[in-house]
């Protein structure tokens, strides 16, 4: 039978005791997306390898990727969600339209030059 108090009492229990999650419970060769600490941004992330007290990750921004090792009892704040085959297929042609995008830049910057020195060439004869 209830008791008064007694559902109140597990809610403040339950809100007081956050189980943290650690890099032992991220499987080899899956991505996730993370925060590992509180006030930092989401972060996608793999697991490359482990060893008995460590794990081999690999973190990837924006626009870099760092390869770093961690304890297995280092605490990760939150482990947002395990990443499918689908999501990766999609990360990976964002990231080929934005590397499509930056090298026709990058060629159009190259022409600009060309045509510059072309100009100067032929202001000099």
């Amino acid at each position: 039978m209830h008791q008064p108090g007694t559902l109140k009492s597990i809610l403040i229990i339950k809100k007081t005791f956050t189980v943290m999650t650690t890099f032992a419970n991220l499987e080899v060769d899956k991505f996730y997306l993370v925060k590992i600490k509180d006030g930092e941004e989401v972060t996608m992330i793999q697991v490359a390898m482990e060893t008995e007290k460590c794990v081999l990750v690999c973190e990837f921004g924006e626009d870099f990727e760092t390869t770093l090792w961690k304890k297995k009892e280092d605490t990760i704040l939150e482990i947002v969600e395990e990443l499918t085959e689908q999501h990766l297929d999609e990360y990976e042609a964002v990231l080929l339209d934005e590397w499509d995008s930056e090298d026709e830049d990058y060629i159009q910057d190259e022409d600009d030059e060309d045509d510059d020195k072309k100009k100067k060439k032929k202001k000099k004869k």
